[in-house]
């Protein structure tokens, strides 16, 4: 079964932040959807690619998806209904600390020049995450940026679009785009219209 990381975007938008409207209450978080295997690549992807930029997306992709699936404890606390009113301080390092290592397993990826930005971004969506967690459990002090999420939608637009018009094939492969389809948060960004 392949594990989509946009699970957890799909959770960020149910708790709440631009571009939501689904559900209002953290409870109200859906279900992850399931998908199918992940695609891995092969050794004629090089060969095959949209053009030179887009060789690398197949194995971006694989492992981006495997960062997301060994984030256990923050995964866990998001599919279980991000509840953040209820943390403690018991609760809240072991996610602070998870998210900490998908953050920087995000930002070690060897990433396509292409989805360079749609990266950054998700690397800052998990971010904060990580910052409301150590807010609400850790360091009331320490306010999370929300500007950062707005910065982040940017970021994952341009890089989803950008990846989308240079590697058509790559994008049909892996169901259409990489983390999120830019199309449900047109409306949050600035598409240059």
């Amino acid at each position: 079964m392949r594990y989509r990381p946009a699970l957890l975007l799909a959770l960020l938008l149910a708790l709440g932040l631009p571009g939501a409207g689904l559900a209002s209450a953290q409870g109200d978080i859906p279900r992850p959807p399931q998908f199918g295997p992940t695609p891995t690549p092969t050794a004629g992807d090089d060969e095959e690619a949209s053009s030179p930029a887009c060789a690398g997306l197949p194995t971006y992709y694989r492992d981006l998806n495997r960062a997301f699936m060994r984030a256990d404890v923050l995964n866990d606390f998001l599919s279980g209904g991000a509840d953040y009113e209820d943390l403690t301080e018991r609760k809240a390092k072991p996610i602070v600390e998870d998210a900490d290592a998908l953050v920087a397993a995000i930002e070690g990826l060897d990433v396509p020049e292409v989805y360079a930005d749609g990266n950054a971004g998700i690397a800052a969506l998990i971010g904060y995450i990580r910052d409301q967690v150590a807010f609400y459990g850790l360091d009331s002090t320490k306010v999370p940026k929300v500007t950062v999420v707005d910065g982040a939608y940017q970021l994952l637009y341009d890089g989803e679009t950008a990846v989308a018009a240079a590697c058509p094939k790559e994008i049909a492969d892996f169901g259409g785009y990489i983390f999120i389809d830019p199309a449900t948060i047109e409306d949050d960004v600035d598409t240059g219209n």
